[in-house]
Order: C-alpha cells, then sequence, then structure tokens
C-alpha cells in the first residue's frame, strides 16, 4: 500500500508533442560537443607539525563545458581538487594539537576528451575558489 501511496506521488513522464520533441533533438546535435570529458592527476603536498608528507595523488575524470571557440573548459574546482575535501575533513574532527597544512594541488597529465574520443593535452590555467571554477585550455 506504502509503494502505491509514494507511485502516487511522483510525477508521470509524459512525452512531448512531435514539434517539442524535435526542437529537443536539434538543440542536442547543435551542442553536443560543448560536454567534455576532463581527465587529470591532482596532486596535493601535506605537511603536518612541519614535516612534509608524501603526496598525495589522485586522478579524476569529470564533465566540463566548452565556453568558447578557442576550447577554454570550465568545471567545478569541487570536483577535481581535493584539497577542499581535505580541509573540510580536517574542520570536521576534534584538534589532536597536530599542525596539518595542504599546499597548494598541482594538475598534470590534463586532458580533454571530446565527444569522437579524440584526447586534447590540456592545462589548468586559472583556478576560482570563491566561485568553484577551475579552467582548462
Amino acid at each position: 500500500m506504502a509503494a502505491l501511496s509514494v507511485a502516487l506521488l511522483i510525477p508521470r513522464a509524459k512525452a512531448l508533442p512531435p514539434p517539442e520533441a524535435e526542437k529537443g533533438r536539434e538543440l542536442v546535435k547543435q551542442y553536443a560537443d560543448s560536454i567534455v570529458a576532463i581527465e587529470l592527476v591532482g596532486t596535493l603536498r601535506i605537511s603536518v607539525n612541519d614535516k612534509a608528507m608524501p603526496p598525495q595523488e589522485s586522478k579524476v575524470e569529470v564533465n566540463g563545458t566548452v565556453i568558447s571557440p578557442t576550447g577554454l573548459t570550465l568545471t567545478a574546482l569541487s570536483s577535481v581538487d581535493p584539497r577542499g575535501a581535505m580541509e573540510a575533513m580536517r574542520a570536521s574532527r576534534p584538534s589532536d594539537g597536530r599542525k596539518i597544512e595542504f599546499g597548494e594541488t598541482e594538475f598534470k597529465d590534463v586532458k580533454l576528451r571530446l565527444a569522437n574520443g579524440t584526447e586534447i593535452p590540456s592545462v589548468v590555467v586559472l583556478k576560482d575558489p570563491d566561485l568553484n571554477f577551475v579552467f582548462i585550455a
């Protein structure tokens, strides 16, 4: 009975009228190449009580949006930079007297993968932590 009640609350998906569906397909065709896969390796340096720890590397693959004809691509900084997650983890735990510092994340092996599978070597050109943006060219 509970499943039936929940099912009644979920709006049913309706098929679009043919003219609207065709407009949607045209938009997908027109802008399909503006979404690309971003693959990169982020290296975060950490020091505990002024002693450098081994660098932490993480390979990340996320989607990005091409925002210019030159290929400038935008994605969320928080999706590629492990520093924010590490700082949040540190803030959520009680202090045990250790002084933990995080360096800037360095990015390497940055690639954009187009819809046709072509991989383009790229670089991170700007990080904006206030707006949570990272720009890749």
